[in-house]
């Protein structure tokens, strides 16, 4: 077996209902870490592209500074990290710069999903955190993919700015405190997936492992649970498109970019069309290629 390396790469695009696209993904690669993050602002609130993109971009500058001070990966993203991406008391947290842009305070409405990998010689650790809708799958080398995803039984995700003031009390006083963190697996060869579901923190999701059968790590934004909503007897469903989109023949380039847009063209094909915004962005590990392929 070759050497594994590992690298990250994020792609967004714009759901056929949309203006702008309030989706957002980004990653990095840092020394012997890789990050990816997406962020989904709120289509029922003003200006949330822009929101979507402070929280994804000061997110990054902790991480940036976590990493100079040499910090654990267990320690890279604490329960309070998204108050300090929120508040830290600098003008670059995202509250302030909202005010500075002269943004209203609910373009900070929108999801933030973080994974993390952290390489040292050949093993691999991760963590990701959660706050708001959304999903992470996991893809391993037996080629079983599991898709975590949240959802928020009230249509209302507890957006990382309700922390803001009073806006958590008047949160749960009309949307209560249920979150649901559901569980699917999808195994090579076997077409029934088989979901577990369970109530959560409605605040924030963590997941650790050191488990080295992990070959990629992708979070998405909940656009990818609408096809969840197509006729799933023709095609689709949120496992259908995980396995369509982890299924990386490459390590190099804009590989998610590639895979979403083979997706697309399948969605073309069979004629799906997709309303919302979609974003992804995965780390991915694997042997260090000896030639560039297409995915």
């Amino acid at each position: 077996m070759g050497n594994i390396v590992f690298s990250c790469d994020s792609f967004y695009e714009i759901g056929n209902s949309h203006a702008y696209c309030e989706d957002y993904a980004f990653h990095r690669q840092l020394g012997d870490y890789c990050w990816a993050i997406v962020s989904d602002g709120c289509s029922g609130a003003d200006y949330t592209d822009i929101g979507a993109r402070l929280l994804v971009r000061k997110a990054d500058a902790i991480l940036r500074e976590n990493v100079k001070k040499g910090f654990d990966i267990y320690d890279m993203m604490h329960k309070d990290f998204v108050d300090d991406v929120l508040f830290q008391d600098r003008g670059d947290a995202c509250i302030e710069m909202s005010k500075t842009l002269g943004l209203p305070i609910c373009s900070l409405n929108a999801t933030l999903w973080i994974a993390i990998c952290r390489k040292t010689g050949e093993k691999f650790q991760w963590i990701v955190g959660g706050w708001g809708d959304g999903q992470v799958a996991m893809k391993f080398k037996n080629g079983t993919i599991r898709v975590l995803y949240s959802n928020f039984p009230s249509g209302a995700p507890f957006y990382p700015a309700y922390r803001y003031q009073d806006a958590e009390k008047k949160y749960v006083e009309e949307f209560g405190t249920k979150q649901i963190l559901g569980v699917v697996d999808v195994v090579p060869g076997i077409e029934e997936h088989e979901t577990f579901e369970q109530e959560v923190s409605y605040k924030d999701n963590f997941f650790y492992s050191n488990n080295d059968e992990v070959q990629s790590i992708t979070v998405m934004t909940d656009g990818f649970r609408s096809y969840d909503h197509v006729d799933h007897q023709r095609v689709g469903s949120l496992p259908w498109a995980a396995s369509r989109l982890l299924d990386f023949k490459s390590i190099e380039g804009v590989f998610v970019q590639r895979r979403m847009k083979a997706l697309a063209r399948r969605d073309i094909k069979e004629k799906i069309t997709h309303f919302d915004d979609l974003g992804a962005a995965t780390i991915l590990m694997m042997e260090e290629p000896s030639e560039v392929t297409n995915a």
